[in-house]
């Protein structure tokens, strides 16, 4: 059975990971939305060639944009696969999609260290939300930080939600792969010009590889105790 999916995105690395997405037999784009106010063409041709829904949601009431697409579309449960993390692991984020189904969740991650992994730098981790949870969230707050950021009141809150939390163990060196700055765009640039095939490789071989380039390994160094999370 394919999983039907709705693309919230924009921006160059939203492209990377779209292309990830898409050559995946398993993974069907049921629409892809951009903010508003955006000028991203290549997702509008993306669509178009694939023939996909396209259409503009809120530029900064991101949570009203995923409430207004779930309710369009008669979704009831989203999957967040943040375009900063364009190493995305695929395999984990199937393997979440199936553990989250056994029960009515109404929050599912791989936890670190007790943190939710899309909130550490590792990069490579989705998040499985219920529409029911994000109305919860828009009735509870209207702060800024929770309407953009859609999962955070969860983390805060957990005592309010069903949440499913699961284990990820990892004793290795310390690895960066998601995107705050220009720094790290340079970074991931990089890596894929180094070895563009990353992009399509499980955590795994794409850590084995980091680990072994000394260049990458002082460079994530440096930009984990700059965004020490």
């Amino acid at each position: 059975m394919k999983l039907n999916i709705g693309y919230f995105a924009d921006g160059p690395w939203s492209h990377e990971t779209f292309h990830k997405l898409i050559i995946d037999s398993d993974i069907k784009f049921s629409f892809i939305c951009v903010r508003n106010d955006s000028t991203d063409e290549t997702l509008k041709n993306l669509a178009k060639k694939y023939n996909i829904d396209f259409f503009q949601g809120s530029e900064n009431n991101v949570l009203d944009r995923f409430i207004l697409a779930c309710e369009k579309y008669n979704v009831n449960k989203v999957i967040r696969v943040c375009a900063d993390n364009p190493f995305i692991d695929v395999n984990l984020l199937k393997t979440l999609i199936d553990l989250s189904s056994e029960k009515q969740y109404d929050y599912a991650s791989y936890y670190y260290n007790n943190t939710p992994t899309i909130r550490t730098h590792f990069g490579i981790f989705s998040e499985y939300v219920s529409l029911s949870a994000l109305k919860k969230i828009k009735e509870s707050t209207c702060k800024n930080k929770y309407i953009e950021h859609v999962t955070n009141y969860i983390y805060e809150n957990e005592q309010s939600f069903n949440i499913l939390k699961i284990p990820f163990v990892y004793q290795g060196e310390s690895i960066r792969l998601t995107i705050d700055d220009p720094e790290d765009f340079k970074l991931l640039k990089s890596i894929i010009l180094k070895n563009n095939k990353l992009l399509f490789m499980n955590y795994n071989d794409i850590f084995t590889f980091l680990i072994q380039n000394n260049e990458f390994k002082k460079i994530m160094k440096k930009q984990i105790l700059k965004y020490e999370k």
